[in-house]
């Protein structure tokens, strides 16, 4: 066997290695990402595109029935405080929990409230990323036993939102 053989084998060998932890360790390849703004965000697994605005998306998993809207463009009076100040004073709301959680060095804060009326779980977001305002608003879940899913589906959103260059 001739050494160039040996040579093209290791290449070989070494490029899929490669291709596997590209594969493994990417938040691009193998999901599905969304331009919100002039931010691009991976779908988490299981959900895909319902609607598509510009400043804003839906999107939802129809095994779970859960959907997710993201808005990159806030109004001003769109706060965390007075968010949580509207649900506490309506008799349509109730508030089941709220918080802070630290997702890899961002904090986000989050509440939980269930609509009266019907009994929808809801669950709300807001977090910075680039010095810009993002809200997170999720419906269609067990609060009892879906609450650590949809914390782990907005910490999946906010790692992966990252600037569109090509905007």
């Amino acid at each position: 066997m001739d050494k160039r053989y040996l040579l093209i084998i290791i290449i070989i060998f070494i490029c899929a290695i490669n291709l596997y932890l590209i594969t493994n360790f990417s938040d691009v390849v193998g999901s599905a990402s969304v331009d919100i703004g002039n931010y691009t965000i991976s779908l988490p697994k299981g959900f895909s595109l319902y609607e598509d605005g510009n400043d804003q998306i839906l999107i939802s998993n129809p095994n779970s029935h859960m959907r997710i809207r993201i808005y990159s463009t806030l109004a001003p009076d769109d706060t965390y405080s007075n968010q949580t100040r509207e649900i506490n004073s309506s008799s349509k709301y109730t508030l089941l929990s709220n918080g802070t959680v630290n997702i890899n060095g961002n904090n986000i804060q989050c509440f939980f409230f269930q609509i009266v009326e019907d009994h929808n779980n809801c669950s709300v977001f807001y977090y910075t990323k680039n010095n810009h305002n993002f809200k997170i608003f999720m419906s269609g879940f067990n609060y009892d036993l879906q609450r650590n899913e949809s914390v782990e589906l907005a910490e999946s959103i906010v790692d992966t939102t990252r600037i569109n260059y090509k905007k």
